[in-house]
């Protein structure tokens, strides 16, 4: 893609402020969406999480207090900076339900949805009969710079009149923590 092509497929910093007064509620995903592991040194963490939120605090955006880890593996090393900051919780990719009263609240599995399927997300919201939540990632509605995270419109629409049809709610994670997870230490 052109360079001016590729810049609007992403938001624009206007876009996410809409978004944020919208209602939505805006995460941190880092600056610039680098992977974590072991071995990332613990000042690149930080940095990485900080310049996100310096940026928020730029366009008046709040600080955010949920978190998602960067292509989705769980990073232990990214936990005491983020607990340090005021984060609550911490999604992951794990495939499979978050259990509320089981699960770390900065190891929050969640389901990818993607691609013109719809099975992986009907196997995802399948109805379950314990204290789980499901929790949905969807990259882009469309993703046209990266096609293996990309959910078609038509898709999504679908896939959000399923959720309404059958009685599902959907909530942010903030409003989901503040529902369910106890005051962390």
């Amino acid at each position: 893609l052109a360079h001016e092509e590729e810049r609007q497929a992403y938001l624009s910093w206007e876009q996410i402020v809409g978004l944020h007064r919208a209602g939505f509620e805006i995460g941190n995903h880092t600056i610039n969406h680098c992977c974590m592991n072991a071995s990332t040194p613990d000042v690149e963490i930080e940095r990485v999480i900080d310049e996100l939120d310096q940026k928020f605090a730029h366009y008046g955006i709040p600080k955010p207090t949920t978190y998602a880890y960067p292509g989705g593996p769980y990073c232990a090393q990214a936990v005491p900076p983020l607990k340090k900051r005021g984060y609550q919780l911490a999604r992951t990719a794990i495939q499979a339900p978050w259990n509320r009263s089981k699960n770390d609240p900065f190891i929050v599995p969640a389901f990818f949805v993607h691609g013109s399927d719809n099975t992986a997300f009907l196997n995802a919201v399948k109805p379950r009969n314990d204290d789980t939540v499901v929790v949905l990632i969807y990259h882009g509605v469309p993703d046209i710079l990266h096609g293996h995270v990309n959910t078609p419109p038509a898709n999504f629409i679908f896939q959000m009149q399923y959720l309404k049809d059958n009685g599902y709610r959907v909530a942010s994670m903030r409003d989901l923590y503040a529902e369910v997870c106890p005051p962390l230490d």
